[in-house]
């Protein structure tokens, strides 16, 4: 609910929240998610443009240039809710991201926020991993845009 609060004002009055329970295929642990939709306005553009480009045939993800500036503890706060995962630091779910944006995204951590940052492999793709030491360095930043049930994932 934390991102629909940020987005309620872009949704028509008469939406529904789509809730969904599933089962993780890893831990079979119980998931629950929601979702919504905001109405198509032109505001919205402007980030579709900043990462996603034209291959030629379709729309793919990209991390633009000036990542490093768009990059706030709010931002990355919001990407560990949504693909962070804790495993004696901290680890981003990068799988779908060319090698250039990993590598872009991992020099504005390190370069913005003094973060310790690999590369962990897995069959689905690559990972950013954050040492235990640079994610206890910028966890106060972090919490206070961090809905309290996932602290676990910087592991709290």
């Amino acid at each position: 609910m934390f991102i629909y609060n940020l987005f309620s004002g872009f949704c028509t009055p008469d939406f529904e929240i789509a809730w969904k329970m599933s089962v993780s295929k890893i831990r079979g642990d119980l998931l629950y998610s929601c979702g919504y939709t905001t109405m198509q306005l032109p505001c919205f553009n402007e980030f579709h443009s900043l990462f996603y480009r034209w291959n030629g045939s379709k729309y793919v993800r990209s991390v633009p240039a000036n990542i490093i500036e768009l990059l706030t503890p709010l931002a990355i706060a919001i990407w560990i809710m949504d693909d962070g995962e804790f495993y004696s630091g901290l680890r981003f779910n990068t799988y779908r991201f060319y090698d250039q944006d990993i590598a872009l995204l991992m020099e504005a951590l390190s370069t913005k926020f003094g973060l310790t940052c690999s590369i962990h492999s897995h069959p689905a793709g690559s990972r950013i991993y954050i040492d235990s030491k640079s994610l206890i360095k910028i966890r106060p930043q972090l919490l206070p845009h961090m809905v309290p049930s996932m602290y676990y994932k910087v592991g709290l």
